[in-house]
């Protein structure tokens, strides 16, 4: 009996220590950029899916910022499928380059996944590196809202 109850209050924290560290690199994601996550889909469909882009912005990033490093991106709805990841770097206040506000990937959706971004129900989970001109680095992780653009 005392085991059940220890493995209850195990796993609850454990919980609690997994919600704490998402809502931790939230704020983290908050301090140092604002990114804005769009879909542009082609107007013809192949079956029941939709070819497109995801397209991640940046609207707003520190000045101590060097590079965002994006190592993951994932949906909630398996009906939307992001193809061919392995990673995005967004290069910042480099001294003698342009800044990198504008990437994009190859995604599929549904129908019924493509309904749900145009009522503003989806989201994406971002996840990545902040690297700095000191030479730190932090992790973020962020649910952002996927827009639709027609």
């Amino acid at each position: 009996m005392q085991y059940l109850i220890l493995g209850g209050v195990a796993i609850s924290g454990l919980f609690l220590i997994l919600l704490m560290r998402r809502h931790y690199l939230k704020l983290r994601f908050d301090k140092y950029l604002d990114m804005q996550v769009s879909v542009l889909l082609a107007k013809e469909r192949r079956g029941r899916r939709t070819h497109g882009s995801l397209i991640l912005e940046l609207m707003r990033y520190d000045s101590n910022l060097q590079s965002i490093y994006i190592t993951s991106i994932r949906s909630k709805n398996e009906k939307i499928r992001i193809k061919y990841f392995s990673g995005l770097l967004f290069e910042v206040n480099q001294p003698n380059k342009e800044d990198t506000v504008m990437l994009s990937i190859g995604v599929d959706m549904s129908g019924s996944a493509e309904d749900s971004c145009s009522r503003n129900n989806e989201h994406v989970y971002v996840e990545g590196k902040f690297y700095f001109a000191d030479k730190t680095k932090k992790t973020f992780g962020k649910a952002i809202l996927l827009s639709l653009i027609r």
